[in-house]
């Protein structure tokens, strides 16, 4: 296993962010990277703001961002407190 790497709202939202076609490659690039080696580590805090930017910034459906988050428990998910 590699070293752990905290992935950021940025990166979970240029995942589904069509805007931008590289920085959406180069995210869903990352994502799938750390999910093969299991090094990726998100917090319950970056998966709040990513559903927030997703859904309202980006007016992703409601549904589609949950169905994102799910695919997402790939990753260690840690609490902030």
């Amino acid at each position: 296993m590699g070293d752990r790497s905290f992935l950021d709202t940025n990166v979970l939202i240029y995942s589904v962010d069509q805007s931008d076609h590289g920085k959406q490659e180069r995210a869903l690039g990352l994502i799938a990277r750390h999910a093969k080696e299991r090094t990726g580590v998100i917090s319950t805090q970056v998966l709040q703001e990513f559903f927030s930017a997703a859904t309202r910034k980006l007016e992703i459906a409601p549904l589609q961002a949950r169905q994102q988050l799910r695919d997402f428990r790939v990753f260690d998910i840690v609490q902030v407190t």
